[in-house]
This record gives structure tokens, sequence and C-alpha cells, in this order.
């Protein structure tokens, strides 16, 4: 069972309204908390995505379905900011940086991996940049999630794996995940041939979250401009 902070927007804040269950959040249309990371190479500022296709064959063969046709599907990394046994203390309460950094490391050390023995990729305690709050409303996923931008050498890029968790028979496996850098326009075109996921598209389709895709660009051509 996975539960997750249930939250409502005040201004810039974040504000914790309750605790739920996961699949009661979802099917209730509670907004929930996740984190999202976008990883861009200092040398060109592209953006690193993990090709997410390898994930839906393992959930089909799971629930013993059709293996989909090979296709791509990017998306960043992140997840869910779940609570910890002793969080019930935060309903009422502004959800701190401090959380949202733990559960970005929670996050990061599952999903980025060295290529040389497989453990969590180092990433210094406060590398990863925060940029802002995004909404996203979807049938069965409310979002409200906080973006962060984390620099990386193309070097460094080419020495990790990405993964992810998917959940068989009550057993987490971890799927090792193919990933690529790709320029701003080549994103604008992936989107158009629908190869991007929601944590992407809602940068572009929701003006709501217009402020925070500008803020990323600014922040990753800055970072490109330091090399």
């Amino acid at each position: 069972m996975e539960n997750l902070f249930i939250v409502e927007r005040s201004g810039d804040d974040v504000i914790i309204k309750d605790i739920a269950e996961r699949k009661y959040a979802e099917d209730n249309g509670l907004r929930h908390l996740t984190v999202i990371c976008v990883i861009f190479t200092i040398e060109d500022g592209k953006w690193l995505l993990q090709n997410r296709y390898k994930r839906y064959v393992t959930k089909a063969k799971a629930a013993k379905k059709p293996i989909p046709a090979p296709y791509d599907i990017f998306n960043t990394l992140g997840g869910h900011c779940t609570p910890g046994t002793n969080d019930q203390s935060l309903i009422g309460e502004k959800v701190t940086e401090a959380l949202l950094y733990e559960s970005l490391r929670k996050e990061l050390s599952e999903e980025l991996l060295t290529k040389a023995d497989r453990t969590p990729f180092p990433i210094p305690l406060f590398a990863p940049i925060p940029i802002g709050l995004t909404e996203h409303n979807a049938p069965n996923n409310i979002e409200l999630s906080y973006y962060f931008a984390l620099p990386m050498t193309t070097a460094q890029s080419q020495q990790i794996y990405t993964a992810d968790d998917v959940v068989i028979d009550g057993v987490k496996e971890n799927i090792i995940m193919e990933h690529k850098c790709f320029s701003q326009s080549e994103l604008v075109a992936l989107k158009a041939e629908n190869k991007l996921e929601d944590a992407i598209t809602r940068l572009y389709d929701n003006p709501a979250n217009h402020k925070t895709l500008q803020k990323l660009r600014e922040t990753i051509d800055v970072w490109t401009l330091k090399k």
C-alpha cells in the first residue's frame, strides 16, 4: 500500500490537507504531491529523458496482456511524495523545501544508477535546483508537482542507467530503461508525435505551468553558458 500527501495550493505555498492511500486518492480525484526532476547536460542544455517502453512491456507481461508493439515514449524522472510513518503531524502544515528534497533524493536513489555496479548515482545534497510548481488535472491523476533541474555532464550521462519500479504480484521489480538526450526543438517534435508523457506535456499544455517552464529553460540556459 502506498500513501500520498493530499495537498492544495495557496499562492506560492502548498498545504498538506491529508494523507490517503494512492488508489483511494486517484479514484476520488484528490490532488496529491509529486516531485519531478529534469536532468540536463551542461554542454548543450539537452534534457535527459527515460524511454518508458520497457515499463509497459513488463506491466503487460505481469497482467498477462498482449505485449505492445515497440514504440518510444519519453519522460522525466521523479514520482510521488510518500509520507513516513510519523508524518500525520504534518497535516495542516506547509510543504517545506526539506520535504521536497528528501522525496526527490528517494526517487533518484531508485531511478538513477551507476552502470558500473547499479548502485545509486552519487548526487551532492543540494545539486538539484528548485524550479517551481505545476498543476496536472487528468482522470484519476490530479497532481501538484514541484520541479527540479539537475545539471550533469555528457560524460556523466553516459555512465548511468535510468530505472523504474513495477510492482508484480506484490513484489517490487526494478527495470533498467534506456535514456536519451534531446534539444528543445527535438522535444517539440516529440510532443507533436505524442512521444512524451504528461510530466513534460503539462509544461506546454497548461498555461498555469508556463511560468515554471520558462524558469526551467532560463535555468538550463544559465548553466549551459557556465560550461
